[in-house]
């Protein structure tokens, strides 16, 4: 037997870092008997975390054996087939899931009566593919939630797309399983941590009803995400808003601001319900700054904020004329990426008012869109700010080299270039190399973590010279850096510049790249001078789309 040095209990923490893991999780099955014995939980935590996958269908096999001989019975008599060849499981593995995912299961069942009740289809039975997944999946549902020991993940996820060929029958099948419903969720629920509503369609009354019904139960959860993609009626959100006003230590939200006007006072209340233990709040589709504002003046301990999607700001200007009259806001963390809004001054009359309301408090920011006001006011509100994230254009250099010094705590600067192109005909600007020398050495000192991204098209990149841009920014710094992400697909001239700038400093810790580039012989002249290469960290944004033109273009329509 092999003996491991490590306690048991240490073991367990170190595979959990695996759980979404499952390849390695895989390997450690067949490793040894404890590793399989450590490995089978973690593997069957939420075996439907991820959208299916053509082996899927195993899952749903193991369930099926996993019933007893008359459960099995009822889904014959009701005309769904079992193989015959399904043995008894080694281990009780329902009762390890703790997380389920309603859209990713029903799925699943799909796929496996796909697979083993094809003649279905073309049996004398009235009863529809539609009824199959309906009944095989309540019996299958309930029997998870009857012998799990908690459920503490949960998605209600309308996002069901299972490419069926017949239009009519897919037209039909929607999320079939009233989990509220279960035998013995009342005491399953009560270990609810996390709750995730997707949907791209609209619901109907019976979901906000089972909401409520799930409100009874679950007066614990940690986090709450609503992910809609229409406009839903009032009694959706009045069930969403009763849901977050129960809670007793809700720590994290995400909503979409896809309510009706007159919802807002209810979504906005309930919220501030949670105002001693929220700490991450996420809005897409935001609209009303003023609701936010007192929102945030109310719960000291919000410490991020993240915004995204379209804007519509209603009342940037109103807001920010009376910035003296509204009480101080305590977020630590500003996020403001992957988004569009028709009217960039709103946008950027709500950064400043946010940046300003907080004055001193944040510790980070991220926006992919700024401005000269937006810049100035980050110099003048947030001296003690760690980490930037910015996206500029030549424009900005001006007031980025006259801010970035006011910056004395800085250790992490992430700059994307964007381009602007007046139209099809006319080259992206890059600041010249003089600009770029300026800009580098208007950087902290205390400045340890610099991430860089040229936003020009892979075609021209041999234009504008990068290798060049590059070194002019690296070469002219006071301080050396101790970590360089690059964005920009890495080629041989790119590293030519970073390995010469690391053999010169001598203090390059790590350098993150871009997947897709590899040359063995200069991997091992970079490892000579680089202790870590890996990927670039990646922030949400998608560089290689990302056009100041495309925000203009959402603008003028």
């Amino acid at each position: 037997m092999t003996i491991f040095p490590l306690p048991l209990d240490c073991l367990e923490e170190i595979l959990g870092y695996f759980i979404d893991d499952r390849n390695t999780l895989y390997s450690c099955i067949l490793s040894t008997r404890l590793f399989c014995k450590l490995s089978i939980p973690l593997l069957w935590f939420h075996p439907f975390k991820t959208p299916t996958n053509h082996k899927s269908y195993t899952i749903i096999s193991v369930l099926v054996s996993s019933l007893s001989k008359e459960v099995q019975q009822s889904l014959i008599k009701e005309g769904i087939k079992i193989p015959k060849d399904l043995s008894k499981p080694l281990f009780d593995y329902p009762n390890y899931i703790q997380g389920f995912d309603t859209g990713h299961f029903q799925m699943a069942v799909y796929q496996w009566l796909n697979i083993y009740n094809k003649t279905n289809k073309t049996s004398k039975s009235s009863k529809s593919m539609t009824y199959f997944i309906g009944f095989m999946g309540n019996i299958i549902g309930n029997y998870i939630v009857s012998v799990s020991r908690g459920i503490k993940f949960l998605t209600l996820n309308y996002d069901i797309n299972y490419s069926s060929k017949n239009s009519a029958e897919q037209s039909k099948i929607e999320n079939l399983m009233n989990i509220s419903s279960y035998y013995g969720i009342e005491n399953r629920l009560s270990h609810l941590r996390e709750l995730k509503i997707k949907t791209k369609h609209s619901l109907d009354t019976e979901f906000s009803l089972e909401i409520y019904i799930i409100t009874r139960y679950a007066i614990n959860i940690k986090q709450i995400i609503v992910d809609t993609h229409y406009i839903i009626d009032e009694l959706f959100y009045r069930a969403i808003s009763h849901l977050i006003s129960i809670q007793k230590n809700l720590s994290s939200l995400r909503l979409a601001e896809r309510w009706d006007d007159t919802v807002t006072p209810l979504v906005y209340k309930a919220i501030q319900t949670q105002a001693k233990s929220l700490t991450t709040l996420e809005l897409s589709e935001f609209r009303n700054l003023q609701a936010l504002i007192h929102l945030l003046g109310n719960c000291p301990n919000l410490e991020t904020l993240f915004l995204t999607e379209h804007f519509s700001i209603v009342n940037a200007q109103e807001m920010y004329d009376s910035i003296n009259n509204l009480p101080p806001i305590h977020i630590k963390h500003l996020k403001a990426y992957n988004i569009l809004f028709p009217k960039i001054s709103d946008y950027t009359l709500m950064i400043q008012t946010l940046i300003q309301l907080a004055n001193q408090r944040l510790n980070t920011i991220m926006l992919q869109y700024s401005d000269s006001d937006i810049i100035n006011n980050i110099g003048h509100f947030c001296s003690q700010i760690t980490f930037l994230s910015l996206t500029v254009t030549i424009d900005e250099f001006p007031s980025l080299c006259e801010n970035l010094p006011l910056l004395i705590s800085l250790d992490y600067l992430h700059l994307v270039f964007a381009h602007i192109e007046g139209s099809i005909y006319i080259d992206p600007i890059l600041p010249s190399n003089e600009t770029l020398e300026k800009l580098a050495k208007s950087f902290p000192l205390n400045l340890k973590y610099l991430a860089i991204y040229f936003g020009i098209p892979p075609c021209k990149r041999p234009i504008f010279d990068l290798p060049n841009k590059l070194g002019k920014i690296l070469r002219n710094m006071v301080n050396p850096l101790e970590k360089l992400d690059i964005y920009n697909e890495m080629d041989l001239e790119l590293m030519d510049v970073i390995i010469e700038y690391a053999t010169e400093i001598g203090g390059l810790k790590r350098l993150g790249i871009v997947d897709g580039w590899r040359d063995d012989d200069l991997f091992e002249q970079v490892k000579d001078v680089i202790e870590i290469i890996g990927k670039a960290t990646v922030f949400g944004i998608n560089y290689e789309s990302f056009n100041i033109d495309e925000l203009r273009a959402f603008q003028k329509s």
